[in-house]
């Protein structure tokens, strides 16, 4: 089980029909919160500012959490753009990847097993409700060229300083895949690729973070697909 903490958070993990085991939430948020927590009421406990304090991870409490099932959804065949996250150990970028791709309109997300855990706390956080609707897939590497690759005619385009810029023909199906900021993508990605694609620097950094460069190229793929 993880947990999901705040009004937003919490309330996006009920509208995505997600298996709740309780609901925690103080007396102070209960008449803000209980239209959102209406299809979960049985699950509800109202409990002091005090108690919450306790049970928080959080600094300050936001006074509504939610502990939740870790549930790994079975496999839906993607219709669109797909990401896969290559060894990402930032719960903070994994998170806003995860977000970015729902903005952009990615239909699934393949998460390497290399990566952070999948329901970190802060990766939960900085989603924003994404991974409850995306529900990505964690699948190891051959696993996931075999899905998307040799069953579905995907192509993998992968980040790397030594490809393409990025302003070209994206393949009608893309399969993106953005490794760690330290590391890049492994090599196993760089030999499976279709195609290699970097984003020309300008300056004297010697990297972008992983979920703004996931960003830049999800915007390029969008403005040329």
């Amino acid at each position: 089980m993880f947990l999901v903490e705040g009004l937003k958070p919490v309330a996006e993990l009920i509208a995505s029909g997600w298996a709740i085991g309780q609901l925690l939430v103080t007396e102070r948020m209960w008449l803000m919160f209980q239209e959102y927590a209406l299809p979960v009421l049985d699950k509800v406990q109202i409990i002091p500012d005090a108690q919450m304090e306790r049970i928080s991870s959080h600094i300050t409490a936001p006074g509504v959490l939610a502990v939740a099932d870790v549930l790994f959804q079975p496999l839906v065949i993607p219709e669109g753009p797909v990401l896969i996250v290559d060894d990402i150990q930032d719960p903070g970028n994994l998170g806003t990847m995860i977000r970015t791709a729902e903005w952009f309109g990615f239909s699934q997300v393949f998460v390497t097993p290399g990566c952070v855990e999948m329901f970190n706390p802060k990766v939960v956080a900085s989603s924003m409700g994404s991974l409850f609707r995306l529900k990505p897939q964690v699948m190891d590497s051959t696993s996931i060229v075999r899905e998307l690759v040799d069953r579905q005619g995907y192509q993998l385009v992968v980040s790397t300083l030594d490809g393409n810029i990025a302003k070209l023909n994206w393949p009608t199906k893309t399969a993106l895949v953005i490794g760690s900021e330290s590391h890049g993508v492994s090599p196993f990605w760089i030999e499976k690729a279709h195609l290699l694609v970097k984003i020309p620097s300008y300056g004297q950094a010697e990297s972008l973070n992983a979920a703004i460069a996931f960003g830049i190229l999800a915007a390029q793929f969008r403005s040329l697909a």
